[in-house]
């Protein structure tokens, strides 16, 4: 399959300005085009190398892996899934209670602190890792990497629509920067870039700044992007200039994607990334499976004994960023879930995801005790009332809560259809509350979650 990246890069080269700085990140990306083809079992080899690395690094200079992790078993190992097996699975609450013991007495050559990640703790558990400059290097490239897979033209403008710091980039003028990031990111000039909050940002201001902006491409969470196609839908209206959009942080669904085409007359690339792990997978070039960023880390997916998946199973995700020296998180258990996939027609030898599905506390949990991946037809609710936005929450064993924001008071007929549709796409019966109100509030990393589940789910990872 023909690999367009190749040809952007191509095109860039000229414009890469000739100081070492700028020719080092821009050849880091070159590497980076070429290593995607590796095939599996060499790309493999390669990853124990790094993880062996790693471990016995971990070992010397890492008081929480000094007691934990097996570096004899794991020099031994002459495949990966064998040095695998042989470490112990590292659990969110593990990185929230022994922070200090996980972070490296001193780091090894040529790598320099890099200041403090921490998640917003979606999960109900807020962590923080440290970071280093290879570690950041390694993220700039991958963020060049998501935008050139996506098929940007670096030339235009872009938008950024998400969560800023306290009182910055806020409507109704956001932030104007004349690049769309430092030279570390793109070593080449580029067109403008703008910048809008979430926080305190309404979907009418998101819409007006967009129009008055005009940008060739945005960059947001899946729900903004829902919310948009939503108000486009109902105005018969799209931003004229919007080519495409970059997701992250949430959830993308088949809906989505067609909505905002649909809609916005832009398709959807998306991004899956953490905080504590950095950039993860990206959405293929040539269709919408994910490939995994395994030059930088390894990621298993995990049935409940921790076996990995096979193709088509949906699993826990636990990864090993092969960078991340100052916090070494060896296989850490993100408290996502994701489904494995096969080889990619693409012909990348890069793992792939069919998809992510999102957090532990996102799954639905039955009454009998089995865990559900709902999806309770949010897209068929809005046939029946206009809904500016929607969240669904089990709060009880056999409650949900649709907490809904319309313009408009719910009439008892609507609260039926609404009822009726919910349990439709629901296993078993379940009490369905549906609750008008005024806004659903963003978590404090910015990020939004279509279901919520208010109780225990499982063990957490």
């Amino acid at each position: 399959m023909a690999d367009r990246t190749k040809a952007i890069l191509t095109k860039l080269r000229p414009s890469v300005p000739s100081d070492p700085g700028s020719q080092k990140v821009f050849e880091f990306q070159l590497r980076l085009s070429e290593s995607q083809w590796t095939p599996r079992q060499q790309l493999e080899q390669i990853q124990l190398g790094h993880l062996k690395r790693l471990v016995r690094f971990a070992q010397q200079e890492v008081p929480f892996w000094r007691a934990r992790a097996l570096a004899d078993q794991v020099e031994r190992a002459t495949d990966l899934g064998q040095a695998l097996s042989a470490l112990p699975i590292t659990s969110r609450s593990d990185l929230q209670d022994h922070s200090a013991a996980l972070r490296a007495e001193k780091l090894p050559g040529g790598h320099l602190p890099g200041g403090e990640r921490t998640s917003s703790g979606s999960t109900g558990m807020a962590v923080t890792v440290m970071s280093t400059n290879v570690m950041l290097a390694w993220q700039d490239a991958l963020t060049f990497r998501a935008y050139l897979w996506a098929g940007f033209d670096f030339s235009r403008s872009i938008a950024i629509i998400r969560r800023q710091k306290e009182g910055a980039a806020e409507h109704p003028d956001g932030v104007q920067l004349p690049r769309w990031d430092t030279l570390s990111v793109f070593p080449f000039p580029t067109g403008p870039s703008m910048r809008l909050t979430t926080h305190r940002t309404s979907l009418d201001q998101q819409w007006e700044w967009l129009g008055r902006n005009a940008p060739a491409y945005l960059v947001t969470y899946p729900s903004v992007v829902r919310g948009l196609a939503q108000h486009a839908a109902q105005t018969g209206t799209r931003p004229a200039a919007l080519k495409g959009i970059l997701t992250l942080g949430e959830v993308v669904d088949s809906d989505l994607r067609e909505l905002a085409v649909k809609q916005l007359e832009a398709p959807i690339h998306d991004l899956y990334s953490s905080e504590e792990a950095g950039c993860m997978a990206i959405q293929c070039p040539s269709c919408r499976l994910y490939h995994v960023q395994a030059e930088a880390m390894i990621l298993e997916i995990l049935d409940e004994k921790d076996r990995p998946c096979r193709s088509g199973e949906m699993g826990r995700v636990v990864v090993t960023p092969l960078f991340s020296y100052a916090t070494p998180l060896i296989r850490y258990d993100i408290g996502d879930f994701a489904e494995s996939g096969a080889h990619c027609a693409c012909g990348r030898g890069l793992p792939v995801l069919n998809r992510i599905n999102g957090r532990r506390r996102n799954l639905l949990k039955l009454p009998d005790g089995r865990l559900y991946w709902p999806s309770t037809g949010g897209h068929r609710l809005h046939r029946i009332v206009p809904i500016r936005q929607h969240q669904f929450r089990q709060i009880a064993p056999n409650v949900i809560e649709a907490l809904l924001v319309t313009n408009e008071p719910i009439s008892p007929q609507q609260e039926t259809e609404l009822r009726h549709i919910i349990a439709s796409n629901i296993p078993v019966p379940f009490e369905i509350r549906i609750l008008r109100v005024p806004e659903i509030p963003r978590g404090a990393g910015g990020k939004y979650e279509e279901f919520l589940s208010m109780i225990e789910t499982g063990p957490k990872g």
